[in-house]
């Protein structure tokens, strides 16, 4: 459940811009079009995988699911 809470929290971030500025989320470059964010507490990690289009414009977020 606390994944699934955290991945919840990354996907919806998209709404409070600020909190891409977090030191709590770990950034790690994909691709051109891609990122992983990454939120952790204690021993539970959970990250989402934001993809853009070329405008860099947000248009999918992805995760597993736990």
């Amino acid at each position: 459940m606390d994944q699934g809470e955290f991945q919840h929290y990354l996907a919806e971030m998209v709404w409070y811009p600020t909190v891409w500025l977090s030191e709590v989320i770990k950034w790690q470059a994909i691709d051109a079009h891609s990122v992983k964010a990454t939120t952790r507490a204690s021993d539970v990690a959970a990250p989402v995988v934001l993809h853009v289009n070329e405008q860099g414009q947000l248009t999918l977020v992805t995760t597993d699911l736990y």
